[in-house]
């Protein structure tokens, strides 16, 4: 039986720009639950992590944007592969006003992986970009390619 993980980096992210503690929890905690609903598979849940105009680049993928396109890649994605471990590593954080950008590494473990590249990549480079909103915090746009 395999057991699905979800890994939180080792070490923190480099923060720059005016984050109070409440915006490096509430980042830190939507980074962490967009891990959780990629391995439990659960779009519905990832899409409410996100701004209603949702900007995805992902390889293998033309351009998705807004959150009902979002919905429908992310559940045809779920159908396609099983994601078993997601762990992001954070390198740099930037804020500028109701803005904020992160880059780093992402590892992906899959179970029942359909190809080994593009969106399926094992380690990926990522950028996302949050906005802070009524809300919370929330992913405007996702980007990652492949880092093999």
């Amino acid at each position: 039986m395999t057991t699905k993980q979800v890994c939180q980096p080792a070490e923190s992210p480099l923060w720059q720009g005016e984050f109070s503690e409440q915006d490096k929890h509430d980042i830190e905690q939507l980074r962490a639950g967009q891990a959780a609903a990629i391995v439990a598979g659960d779009a519905s849940v990832y899409a409410e992590l996100c701004h209603d105009d949702i900007q995805l680049l992902i390889p293998s993928k033309e351009l998705v944007s807004g959150k009902t396109a979002f919905l429908q890649v992310e559940q045809a994605l779920f159908r396609s592969a099983s994601f078993i471990g997601f762990e992001k590593q954070p390198a740099l954080v930037v804020r500028s006003g109701d803005l904020a950008y992160e880059v780093g590494v992402q590892q992906v473990q899959i179970k029942n992986q359909a190809d080994a590249a593009g969106v399926y990549s094992a380690r990926q480079k990522y950028t996302h970009i949050f906005r802070r909103t009524s809300e919370g915090w929330r992913f405007v746009v996702l980007m990652s390619n492949p880092n093999e």
